[in-house]
């Protein structure tokens, strides 16, 4: 069996502690977070595209985005449909996340990390 190399096991240890914080975040609601639905012909196992935002906002900017996963699973949701017509996540399981968390950066940004496989 081989062994993974330490950059692919550090880069999915970083996923899961980071998976577990923006899970209380939005769970216990310092960060809103909203869900975009796939449609259903689309990749196999993305379900939906998570949304997080820093502040309870009705319409938010690009710069009020702290982070978009993606989701293999739909997520416990609010009953109703918030005033930005979509669905506010009220529970947030780590487990439905796809190994990937994204952040938007400016283009002027000096620094881009990438992960290395």
């Amino acid at each position: 069996m081989p062994i993974p190399s330490v950059s692919k096991i550090s880069h999915f240890a970083q996923f899961a502690t980071s998976s577990r914080l923006l899970s209380c975040l939005v769970t216990e609601g310092l960060l809103s977070a909203y869900i975009l639905p796939m449609p259903s012909h689309s990749v196999d196992q993305l379900k939906a595209l998570c949304v997080i935002i820093y502040d309870h906002v009705s319409f938010f900017r690009s710069s009020d985005i702290h982070s978009v996963i993606p989701l293999k699973e739909i997520p416990v949701l609010e009953t109703s449909v918030s005033s930005n017509s979509l669905y506010k996540v009220k529970l947030l399981d780590p487990m439905d996340m796809l190994p990937a968390i994204y952040t938007l950066t400016s283009r002027m940004s000096s620094e881009v990390r990438k992960w290395n496989d």
